[in-house]
């Protein structure tokens, strides 16, 4: 399942796709493996703790983050 279908509070990234340049910032950002935790959800965006930083995850980029409740 994607981050934007994710219903849950905490979990772990699998995967991320997107081509070229956003895989490759994803994939930097360190996202692959790291556990995350769902802090709030509005329609434009999630906002999201991902351990070493929070972030506000748009619905486009959170569609190419996959992840596993856990």
């Amino acid at each position: 399942m994607t981050l934007f279908d994710f219903d849950g509070r905490k979990g772990k990234v699998t995967a991320v796709g997107g081509g070229g340049d956003t895989h490759r910032r994803l994939v930097d950002m360190g996202l692959i493996d790291a556990e995350f935790g769902v802090r709030a959800r509005k329609k434009a965006g999630i906002l999201v703790d991902y351990g070493d930083f929070c972030a506000v995850t748009g619905e486009d980029t959170a569609r190419l983050i996959y992840v596993v409740e856990g």
